[in-house]
């Protein structure tokens, strides 16, 4: 089974952070079968997040038509402390995937998500 290889990207409203970019980019890993890698890349309206995202590598395992991705490295926090803990791919749609995350010190989120260039 292949996942949804290639660039992702939408754009949101997160409470008190305002208008969000989230870009995610989602490769086989082609040492293990079904397995993934991910780099999640999350900014939202203040110039401070905007120099300084939300930023993570993630290891995923695809689960009953989703994948699941899990927190490898830490690359950064936005201005709330917010980071990425997981992260999971959800088809949806002709064309489309929903994302839908956690995060250590916030709520989290959804979007839904087309392929980019």
């Amino acid at each position: 089974m292949s996942g949804p290889n290639g660039i992702w990207g939408g754009r949101l409203a997160l409470a008190n952070r305002g208008n969000c970019n989230l870009r995610f980019e989602f490769h086989d890993d082609l040492s293990e079968p079904n397995q993934y890698k991910g780099f999640f890349h999350l900014w939202c309206g203040n110039n401070i997040d905007r120099a300084n995202p939300e930023a993570a590598t993630l290891i995923g395992e695809g689960k009953e038509g989703t994948s699941e991705f899990k927190l490898v490295t830490l690359i950064g926090t936005d201005s709330h402390s917010c980071a990425p803990s997981t992260f999971t791919v959800i088809p949806f749609g002709a064309g489309q995937i929903v994302g839908k995350w956690t995060e250590t010190a916030c709520p989290g989120g959804h979007v839904v998500m087309q392929r980019g260039r």
